[in-house]
C-alpha cells in the first residue's frame, strides 16, 4: 500500500513540474511571439522610410522627411533651424520655403508634395499663417 501511494506521489510530482515547464514554455512563446510583432512592424516602417532619396542639396532634406511622415513638429524644427540663414523669423522662413520657387521634394513645390503625399497635418500648417 505504501509503494502504491509513493508511486502516486511521484507520478503526481511529475505532473506538477510538467505544468510549471508547460506554464513557462507557454509564456516565454507569449513573450517571443510579442517581440516577432514588434519588430515585423518596425521592419515594415523601415521599409517604408528607406523609399526615400535625395538627391542634390540634402540641407533642407527635413522639410522632405517632414511631409513624407506627416509630422508638424519636425516641419517646425525644421523651420526654426533655418532662422538667421533664410529669413529672419520662424514666419519668413515659412513663407520662403513655401513659396513656389522654394523648397522641392521630388521636383514639387512643399505645398504640392504634401498633398501628393496625403500629408494632411503638414498641408493644413502649410496653409495657414
Amino acid at each position: 500500500m505504501r509503494t502504491e501511494s509513493l508511486g502516486f506521489m511521484v507520478l503526481n510530482r511529475l505532473r506538477n513540474q510538467q505544468f510549471t515547464h508547460l506554464h513557462i514554455l507557454e509564456t516565454h512563446m507569449k513573450k517571443l511571439i510579442a517581440l516577432s510583432v514588434a519588430l515585423a512592424t518596425f521592419g515594415a516602417n523601415a521599409a517604408l522610410e528607406s523609399n526615400v532619396q535625395y538627391k542634390g542639396d540634402t540641407q533642407f532634406s527635413s522639410f522632405c522627411e517632414a511631409v513624407v511622415s506627416d509630422d508638424v513638429s519636425l516641419l517646425k524644427k525644421s523651420l526654426r533651424s533655418k532662422v538667421g540663414i533664410v529669413g529672419l523669423s520662424e514666419r519668413s522662413v515659412k513663407k520662403l520655403v513655401v513659396a513656389e520657387n522654394g523648397v522641392k521634394c521630388n521636383g514639387t513645390s512643399l505645398k504640392a508634395f504634401s498633398k501628393e503625399r496625403q500629408a494632411t497635418k503638414v498641408a493644413e500648417f502649410l496653409k495657414g499663417r
